[in-house]
């Protein structure tokens, strides 16, 4: 036969080393700084620690990665060597998500699993849960063909893939009413999703009935409550049966109803060769369309979609601000959110008092180097694939939009948090890419689609367990974000085939530029509007501040002259001059700056700015008519003088008061 060389894809594999590395830069910072995320970070770093010698060792390989020639089947991802025909029995393909494998059936399995160190014995153990066998053909990151290299397997085998009902007569019924006890999950499992279709876990049982197949066991499982569920099918409904040691994993086709998968694991490895040989070893044509449909989706996004570098420069910009600004004192594990806004993060006092340039800048910065890992590593995983679906320009409209739309929607709604970080457009980028898949026309394969949304799904919920209690990290970022990604995404979608993309360019190109504009202009507009409230109040919290130093400062003063004119040190001239020089002219300053304060009818801070302007008008005038009783010798003065200083601090019970409002 004419050998047939697989070589893998030496980018994709030094862009999964540089993946890894970030996982476990990732997982140690989550370790270190601790937390709920501490578990998780060091399990991150022990599984990419186990997993990236091997990656480094395929992305410098020189030769190809699979040989399938007259000797056999050699595989470099194995490391069993030459696999010989002689111990091949068959292949059947398996898929997981949008990765395809070709699960090897061996005569004897456990003698080339020897050949396997324990500690990929373990990692390959984990193919297990997924349904295929530990010496599995993973074609993922090659240029090969996963249907063409299955056909010629199962051709060299004897075996014909494209006639499936060719497979050998169902094996004889074991007697009827048998029942035999089985698990739908492995103990001890960390798994959070069932392994069948069912939504089966723990203890159940299968039992054959004349030719038919009964399963029961519990459903929606936790803590051991459940309730119980059974599904009935034909026996010669069963496909693409895989058994590994304790393991079964098969496919249950009823005619007219879709396909359901059923993984299942029994007491020994005699009870599963059991129940193997009691069901049919029929191939299905479906799992290797899937494998094909993947295949082709796989390769029309990268012969449309280019090289995709965007990404990348967006990656390396952000990485190449926060070591500028590290090294100027912003902080690397532990940030220092005043040297960040002097770098431009989103924070509404400036960014609505005419700054708006911060709207940009805030997407480039962050708060420590977990926050820039999380947002990397995130933008690494989704950002090349959805840069390919839509074209670089696209994307990039995408990526900008949804970082402006999230940071006025910061402003908007969280107008007193000092927000920074690209997590606003990555959200967009979740968003669009969420779009392009609910679109029909595009025709994104239910694997890809499945991969992808979990994907995001597990971004959306590190990034919102992260948020808790970090600052700066702002949700209604991620909201805006989002949300804008999604309106782009379902504009800007067009098919990956050539003709009809091409056609749908233009039109879609000045759609998705008007919906931005009309998002920004929409966001920004209620912007500007806020900022004629949000800004008075602001300065006016700001001046609340030195109002409050102030009115302390004046206080003091007064007590320590009264004090001297009691003592002897003062005459009541020179007490009245002391009063007028020091206390007079602090409260007459402070009530410049409270006319200055112009807050808008319905703010909610008039009531605490009416009580300022009270207790300075009180104090300015028993001021004024303490000193004047002083000159004239005007008892009565004084104490009218000394009942405005009561009335301020009467003004100062109401400041606390709504101050006290104010915190909570």
């Amino acid at each position: 036969m004419q050998p047939l060389l697989i070589h893998g894809k030496r980018s994709r594999y030094l862009t999964l080393v540089a993946m890894a590395v970030g996982f476990i830069g990732t997982g140690v910072l989550l370790g270190i700084q601790g937390g709920g995320l501490r578990l998780y970070g060091w399990l991150l770093v022990v599984v990419q620690c186990l997993s990236l010698p091997n990656l480094v060792r395929l992305a410098l390989l020189k030769g190809p990665r699979l040989v399938i020639d007259d000797d056999g089947i050699h595989d470099h991802l194995l490391r069993v060597g030459t696999i010989p025909w002689s111990e091949i029995v068959g292949a059947k393909m398996r898929t997981v998500n949008s990765f395809c494998f070709i699960a090897l059936e061996l005569r004897e399995p456990e003698l080339w699993l020897r050949r396997m160190s324990p500690l990929r014995r373990w990692l390959m153990s984990r193919n297990r849960s997924a349904g295929f066998g530990m010496l599995s053909l993973n074609l993922n990151a090659t240029d090969g063909d996963p249907v063409q290299v299955l056909r010629l397997i199962q051709q060299r085998c004897g075996e014909s893939a494209s006639h499936p009902a060719a497979s050998s007569s169902p094996p004889p019924l074991p007697p009827a009413d048998i029942r035999i006890p089985i698990r739908y999950s492995r103990r001890f499992s960390l798994s959070i999703s069932a392994n069948n279709s069912f939504g089966l876990s723990g203890p159940g049982e299968i039992e054959f009935l004349d030719g038919r197949v009964l399963l029961r066991g519990l459903r929606n499982r936790f803590f051991g409550l459940g309730r119980w569920f059974s599904y009935d099918f034909h026996r010669t409904a069963t496909t693409n049966l895989m058994h590994s040691g304790r393991m079964l994993h098969f496919d249950i086709e009823p005619p007219g109803a879709p396909p359901q998968v059923v993984t299942i694991w029994t007491k020994d490895e005699d009870t599963a060769r059991r129940i193997a040989s009691a069901l049919p070893s029929r191939a299905s044509e479906g799992m290797s369309l899937v494998a094909s449909e993947i295949h082709k989706f796989q390769r029309r996004v990268e012969t449309t979609g280019g090289r995709a570098w965007i990404t990348p420069a967006l990656i390396a910009i952000n990485i190449v601000v926060f070591i500028a600004a590290a090294s100027r004192g912003a902080g690397v594990m532990e940030p220092k959110p005043d040297v960040l806004v002097s770098w431009g993060t989103n924070i509404a006092r400036y960014t609505m008092d005419g700054q708006w340039w911060r709207l940009i800048t805030a997407m480039f910065l962050h708060f420590g180097l977990l926050h820039l890992l999380l947002n990397m590593w995130a933008l690494a995983v989704s950002g090349r694939f959805t840069e390919r679906l839509y074209g670089g320009p696209l994307y990039l409209l995408i990526y900008l939009t949804s970082g402006l739309c999230g940071n006025l929607a910061s402003v908007l709604w969280n107008s007193h948090v000092n927000s920074a970080g690209a997590s606003g457009a990555i959200f967009g980028v979740y968003g669009a890419l969420l779009a392009f898949f609910m679109r029909k026309d595009t025709r994104v394969p239910a694997p890809i689609v499945k991969q992808q949304r979990s994907s995001g799904f597990l971004f959306i919920i590190i990034n919102l367990m992260y948020s808790l209690g970090q600052h700066g990290i702002d949700n209604a970022a991620h909201a805006g974000g989002l949300l804008s990604g999604l309106l782009l995404g379902f504009v800007l979608a067009r098919p990956l085939e050539s003709p009809q993309r091409s056609a749908a360019l233009s039109r879609h190109t000045g759609l998705g530029v008007g919906l931005a504009v009309v998002l920004l202009a929409g966001l920004g507009l209620g912007a500007r509007y806020k900022a004629a409230t949000i800004i008075p109040e602001i300065r006016f919290q700001e001046d609340v501040a030195w109002l409050d130093d102030e009115r302390y400062k004046a206080r003091e003063l007064f007590a320590e002259a009264k004090d001297d004119a009691r003592n002897g040190k003062l005459s009541n001239e020179a007490f009245a001059d002391s009063i007028e020089r020091g206390p007079l002219q602090i409260y007459e300053a402070m009530q410049r700056k409270i006319q200055s304060d112009t807050l808008p009818a319905h703010s909610e801070y008039n009531g605490e700015r009416r009580a300022y302007a009270a207790l300075i008008q009180n104090s300015l005038d028993g001021c004024r008519l303490y000193a004047q009783g002083l000159r004239q010798h005007d008892a009565s003065a004084i104490k009218q003088g000394e009942d405005r200083f009561e009335q301020s601090l009467q003004s100062s019970r109401w400041l606390e008061l709504f101050q006290e409002d104010g915190q909570k």
